[in-house]
């Protein structure tokens, strides 16, 4: 492992360790811009790059990477949109930001030992679940095929609303990320149900609490260049 794998995903950390903080493709690959699911998949890498490093005894890139995973999480943040609660997928091009890119990059970071956590936006947290209901909610009235839909009932969804390619139809891939978003939640959830508790993230803004300063998060200096939101 030392003298095979490792070089080689360590050639890869390195690269996002170095890297993560410069301007890349959404995974649509049309939107050149800051794209949450990249961010939230290079801190996941971090978080466990680090432990195997540790594990395998190579404890010198350990500070490094868990500096940068910080650093990761804390611009993780700053794709939350408070005012229409859902999480902006991409800083770029123009859209609203509503798009499966969020849905599917909580699918893809979920780690069961992080339970509810919003922080790095868990299928099952407050922020995932707010998010996930904006982009199948923007799709119902799109879709001739949602049409006359409760709205308490599932519908095809696309990549995001705006799309137009290949006339903007909802690809089953993207379909099928709303129950796979449902999967981790109702896991979380099983009998015994402990009771849901709404928060800001869960509730219309007009029942939101008003906002209360935030207290800036300390990270450790770090040469990247990009200024690093404040998180309470």
């Amino acid at each position: 492992m030392t003298n095979t794998l490792w070089p080689v995903i360590q050639l890869d950390l390195d690269h996002v360790t170095n890297y993560w903080n410069q301007s890349g493709f959404d995974l649509w690959e049309e939107v050149s811009s800051s794209s949450f699911f990249t961010t939230a998949v290079q801190h996941r890498s971090l978080r466990e790059g680090s432990a195997l490093a540790t594990k395998i005894g190579q404890t010198s890139v350990v500070n490094d990477y868990n500096i940068q995973a910080d650093n990761i999480l804390c611009f993780l943040q700053s794709y939350w949109n408070p005012t229409g609660s859902y999480i902006t997928s991409n800083t770029g091009g123009g859209r609203s930001g509503i798009d499966a890119n969020s849905a599917l990059a909580s699918i893809h970071t979920f780690d069961a030992a992080a339970g509810c956590d919003a922080a790095t936006f868990q299928p099952c947290s407050d922020k995932a679940l707010a998010s996930l209901k904006v982009y199948v909610d923007s799709f119902r009235p799109i879709y001739p095929i949602n049409s006359g839909i409760p709205s308490n009932a599932a519908v095809a969804t696309g990549r995001y609303p705006e799309d137009v390619y290949f006339g903007g139809n909802p690809p089953s891939l993207n379909s099928s990320t709303t129950p796979s978003s449902c999967g981790p939640p109702r896991a979380h959830y099983k009998s015994p149900v402990p009771p849901l508790r709404s928060s800001d993230n869960s509730l219309p803004p007009s029942h939101q609490e008003p906002t209360r300063p935030r207290r800036p998060l300390l990270l450790p200096s770090s040469p990247r260049s990009r200024p690093l939101p404040t998180v309470s």
